[in-house]
């Protein structure tokens, strides 16, 4: 906020106290709403607010101004600052000058009526001369439009067209056609181009067809089980080995057993559902429904407490690391089940652009060297724990169809610390020992 000298109307900084251009005293500012008052006023001219430092004044106070004033005199020049010119009023109450825009009297706080502008009226003179010409300017364009009135519209005068007599026109004697002095020669018919004699054509041996040879997936080793062995109804014999290369690195002697070519599907799992009476998966629509199109596909949302109660049921057990690596790609350590290059048409994996979850047999040239179907990729499956049957860390390999191929591999290894984690890519396969 600045302050307006009432000397030079110079402006000043609200905190300053006398003006910085004709140092004279500066008026002060109403605390309350920051009106400029006049000099020793007592109610601000505005909102009628009361100075408290004006009251002492008048009452004898001993307070003096503030301090670091310089007491100078005043420079103001009337010549070089005119001051603003206002209307001057007298209070009612207390008979002070102040201005006509001040709504309370800075001595007694009286507050004014508001009276509408007053409505100047001209001289009489004035008026009467303003009014007699208009008259006259209005008698004249009457008169002015009376006399375009009375005038006769003369009539545009036409164009005359003259058109002239035509002179005699003589048509322009035919031409005559003269015979020729020299007979014209007449055109002797062309005569054949000589054939020629037809190309023979060259004969080119004929060129052998490409033949682009596809890597094929060795049969699956069909190893006869021993003798008094009985093999259950989708289970498959693997005779055992030794692995050249696992997760660890390490070689390893694996002993026969049996396991499903297939992981547990829909079908398979409600029949387990049906005989007992087991929680049913989170994509279920009841015990014995699920979405249609899903029967041939791997369960999943599975956990560890449910391949447990499954497994109790039928009667088999989980496959050790050991086992599911060799059961997946056999004793030669190859990379996938049919060999160390990956091949989008071999699995489900993100490579294939599937999405979603595939039946068992979508894949049949992805087959491990057993046999067995969807090994890598479509859905992980559980493993037996490295440290007993109820301890952690729990873990599933084969990876699934939301993974890349660097993680569909034979040695890839997923672990979790919960039992009861399960999710939409995750289901099992089962096994038994070969006894």
């Amino acid at each position: 906020m600045t302050i307006t000298c009432t000397q030079c109307h110079a402006a000043n900084f609200d905190t300053a106290k006398q003006c910085r251009r004709c140092k004279s005293a500066l008026p002060k500012l109403c605390p309350a709403c920051g009106f400029q008052g006049v000099l020793q006023a007592i109610f601000c001219s505005r909102c009628g607010h009361l100075f408290q430092d004006e009251i002492e004044k008048s009452l004898g106070s001993k307070k003096e101004s503030p301090e670091g004033i310089p007491q100078t005199k005043s420079r103001y020049d009337p010549k070089k600052f005119a001051p603003r010119k206002r209307t001057i009023v007298s209070c009612p109450e207390c008979g002070r000058k102040v201005s006509n825009e001040a709504k309370f009297c800075p001595g007694c706080g009286h507050l004014f009526k508001q009276q509408p502008p007053e409505k100047i009226e001209p001289p009489a003179e004035l008026k009467a001369k303003v009014e007699a010409k208009a008259k006259a300017q209005a008698a004249e364009q009457a008169k002015d439009k009376a006399r375009r009135a009375a005038q006769p519209k003369a009539a545009k005068p036409k164009s005359e067209v003259k058109v002239e007599p035509t002179a005699d026109v003589k048509p322009l004697p035919r031409p005559v056609s003269k015979p020729l002095d020299k007979p014209r020669p007449v055109p002797q018919p062309l005569r054949p181009a000589a054939a020629k004699p037809a190309a023979q054509p060259v004969e080119r041996p004929a060129a052998k067809p490409v033949e682009i040879r596809q890597p094929q997936q060795p049969p699956p080793i069909v190893a006869p089980p021993p003798d008094g062995l009985k093999v259950p109804a989708g289970m498959v014999y693997v005779p055992g080995g030794k692995l050249s290369r696992n997760a660890q690195g390490k070689a390893l002697q694996v002993a026969p057993f049996l396991i499903d070519y297939e992981p547990v599907t829909y079908e398979r799992y409600r029949e387990f559902l049906t005989a007992t009476n087991h929680r049913i998966p989170e994509d279920w629509l009841d015990r014995d429904r699920f979405l249609s199109g899903k029967d041939r596909c791997p369960v999943v949302w599975i956990s560890m407490d449910d391949v447990s109660a499954y497994l109790a049921w039928s009667g088999k057990r989980l496959l050790t690391q050991a086992e599911w690596e060799l059961a997946a790609a056999g004793s030669d350590g190859r990379t996938y089940p049919w060999g160390d290059q990956f091949r989008s048409g071999r699995c489900n994996s993100l490579e294939t652009g599937r999405g979603t979850v595939t039946p068992v047999d979508a894949f049949p040239e992805g087959r491990s060297p057993y046999g067995c179907l969807d090994m890598v990729g479509n859905v992980s499956e559980w493993i037996k724990p490295t440290v007993g049957n109820d301890g952690g860390p729990f873990m599933f390999k084969g990876g699934s169809y939301v993974l890349s191929s660097q993680l569909v591999t034979v040695n890839a290894l997923l672990v979790v610390d919960n039992e009861s984690f399960k999710t939409f890519c995750l289901g099992f396969r089962c096994a038994k020992d070969a006894r």
